[in-house]
């Protein structure tokens, strides 16, 4: 509908179904790959802070504190990822069925490059 920044908003009939931001199996999984290796390295970046901030520190110190929360912190976000790993495992497990050399025995397969993408108006 309308684009401001890096911002875009999308708008779909009802009667056309569901709005699905990605049109095909490969660029969901390369999404989803993108966001579980961003989520990872800032969970690894929190540890790592952490623990360096928990050496360094005195005991007892509001430091420690504070990374004894970052650590539950990293903890949290690896617990919100788990559904997000779920998904890419199934897509990625589609993907390879899809592009799986067996299926070109299959009577009604048809190759993905031999499939006409639909130009709507």
């Amino acid at each position: 509908v309308c684009q401001y920044r890096n911002w875009a908003f999308f708008r779909r009939k009802r009667k056309l179904g569901e709005f699905s931001l990605f049109s095909n199996v490969s660029s969901k999984v390369y999404y989803f790959k993108r966001t579980l290796i961003s989520r990872l390295m800032l969970i690894i970046f929190l540890i790592i802070f952490s623990l360096l901030n928990i050496s360094t520190s005195a005991s007892g110190s509001t430091d420690q504190i504070v990374s004894f929360l970052l650590i539950l912190v990293s903890i949290i976000l690896v617990i919100v990822d788990i559904p997000t790993f779920i998904e890419y495992k199934k897509l990625k497990k589609v993907l390879h069925s899809a592009n799986d050399p067996v299926n070109l025995k299959e009577e009604h397969y048809v190759p993905k490059e031999n499939i006409a993408v639909p130009h709507f108006e």
